[in-house]
């Protein structure tokens, strides 16, 4: 997960640069605000992409770094510590499952009502 990390990084990176740039050649031509727009949506998309990768990707290797210390003592305080980075990382996942159900049963609405108002206008 750490290599997807850095993966998602290598776009926010360059995002930004085509944007700078972008931005000037657009302040250039008059139109500038649609430049600092376009940066601002794509370091925005690649930011929250890249948070939703790190945070888990923590987790997880905060729950490797306890088993590996509770292989070693065999202690019920690290076996807590263990399951309780594991329960973090799935609760996480848990919220973002249920966003993108919500998201995805709005969106579905939303296609239905627009479509019934096309067919109505017809």
């Amino acid at each position: 997960m750490w290599i997807v990390c850095i993966l998602v990084f290598v776009p926010i990176v360059g995002n930004l640069l085509i944007g700078i740039f972008a931005a000037k050649g657009m302040a250039e031509s008059g139109n500038g605000a649609a430049g600092f727009g376009m940066l601002i949506f794509g370091a925005f998309f690649f930011g929250v992409s890249a948070l939703l990768i790190i945070y888990p990707t923590v987790k997880l290797t905060k729950y490797a770094t306890n088993i590996g210390i509770l292989q070693q003592t065999r202690s019920m305080s690290d076996l807590a510590a263990a399951l309780a980075e594991q329960r973090r990382f799935w609760k996480f996942y848990g919220i973002i499952a249920l966003i993108y159900v919500i998201l995805g049963l709005v969106f579905f609405l939303l296609m239905i009502t627009l479509g019934g108002i096309g067919a109505l206008a017809r």
